[in-house]
C-alpha cells in the first residue's frame, strides 16, 4: 500500500499535536525533503510526480490482474480509481522545480 498518504497526514497531525515528533519526520534522512519541499511549495516536482505514477501503475496493474480471478468488476473499479488518481496527481499538485 502507498505510504504517501499516511505520511503527509502524520506530517499534518504532528505539526498540530507533537513539535518533537515533527521535527523527527522533517529531519528523516528520505522523508525530510520532499516533505518539507511540499510544506514549503505545496507541490511536487516533476520527477517525483512520475515517480509516483509509475508505481501507483505498478502496483494497479497486478492489483487488477490478481483481481480478475474474483471479479471483473473489481478490476475495472481499481482501474478507474487509478484514473482518478492519476488525474488528482496530475491537475490537482501543483508541479514546482
Amino acid at each position: 500500500m502507498p505510504t504517501t498518504v499516511f505520511v503527509l497526514a502524520a506530517g499534518y497531525c504532528f505539526a498540530r499535536s507533537s513539535p518533537r515528533a515533527e521535527a523527527w519526520l522533517l529531519n528523516h534522512r528520505y522523508l525530510g525533503p520532499p516533505l518539507r519541499r511540499y510544506r514549503d511549495t505545496g507541490g511536487m516536482t516533476s520527477r517525483m510526480k512520475t515517480t509516483a505514477l509509475i508505481s501507483m501503475w505498478t502496483a494497479i496493474a497486478f492489483s487488477a490482474v490478481a483481481l480478475l480471478a474474483v471479479s471483473m468488476t473489481a478490476s475495472i473499479v481499481t482501474v478507474s480509481l487509478g484514473l482518478v488518481g492519476t488525474a488528482t496527481i496530475v491537475y490537482g499538485v501543483r508541479t514546482v522545480a
